[in-house]
């Protein structure tokens, strides 16, 4: 399959979208769409929902912006940013997960 430059581009932009609003609620303080992704402190199902989404997402934005053209910088750092937010968040998220399973109460949210 063969996709142009532009659809990749849109196609990244709203891969990336669930992850962006998460990041942007949590980091403004937005209280209507805070309080639909957290509560007092802990993420809702809606929240985990979310965050799960914009995991998912990252590396398909990833991969979709990868996949017109190798040449192109602009898809490489693209690549290379939407890799380096998924191994951040998403090693934070799979080393949480060990500590909740091996007991530590805390960890798991």
């Amino acid at each position: 399959m063969r996709v142009n430059s532009q659809k990749a581009a849109m196609l990244g932009i709203i891969f990336s979208l669930p992850f962006a609003f998460g990041l942007f609620t949590a980091i403004s303080q937005f209280k209507p769409f805070l309080n639909i992704i957290a509560f007092q402190g802990r993420a809702t199902t809606p929240g985990l929902i979310l965050f799960y989404i914009g995991m998912i997402g990252l590396p398909l934005a990833a991969i979709v912006n990868f996949l017109p053209t190798k040449k192109k910088p602009i898809n490489w750092i693209i690549l290379a940013v939407a890799g380096l937010i998924f191994i951040v968040f998403g090693g934070h998220l799979l080393i949480d997960q060990i500590a909740c399973f091996a007991g530590n109460v805390r960890a798991c949210d």
